[in-house]
């Protein structure tokens, strides 16, 4: 129309889903952490009969544990910038599902560093260190 200048508007929002993965603003990956994080959660208790079966080795748990549900957890952290706070979450969910594999309440009384030995799993920053050299990315 004559007169009208070309207006372009520009939307501007706190954070985003873009190929399965939250973008914020800020750079911050807390919201995309905390989706893997109740993710992961909801596979870990669909699991639950598995985790409970007397019939299957720690062994083969820890197998589906790292093939299902670090997996689930960990797609695509190789881009989170990840705070102390963030790794304190990611440290907190999974020893929270090995203590449940291991059939050990909270009460019990069991170090984080147990668990992991009982388990054979190591902490999550070591973990997440492991993917990123696997990924060649230097952080």
């Amino acid at each position: 129309m004559p007169g009208m200048k070309d207006q372009t508007y520009r939307l501007q929002v706190d954070d985003f889903c873009y190929l399965g993965s939250y973008m914020s603003y800020n750079g911050s990956c807390e919201k995309d952490v905390r989706v893997h994080i109740g993710k992961a959660t909801s596979v870990f208790g669909k699991m639950k009969r598995t985790w409970k079966n007397k019939c299957i080795s720690l062994k083969v748990k820890m197998r589906l544990y790292e093939a299902i549900i670090l997996s689930t957890l960990l797609y695509s952290a190789e881009v989170w910038p990840v705070t102390a706070t963030l790794m304190n979450r990611l440290n907190a969910a999974h020893h929270r599902w090995l203590r449940g594999i291991l059939g050990i309440s909270w009460k019990d009384k069991v170090t984080n560093e147990e668990v992991r030995t009982r388990t054979g799993q190591q902490s999550m920053d070591n973990i997440l260190r492991a993917k990123e050299d696997f990924a060649g990315l230097d952080m």
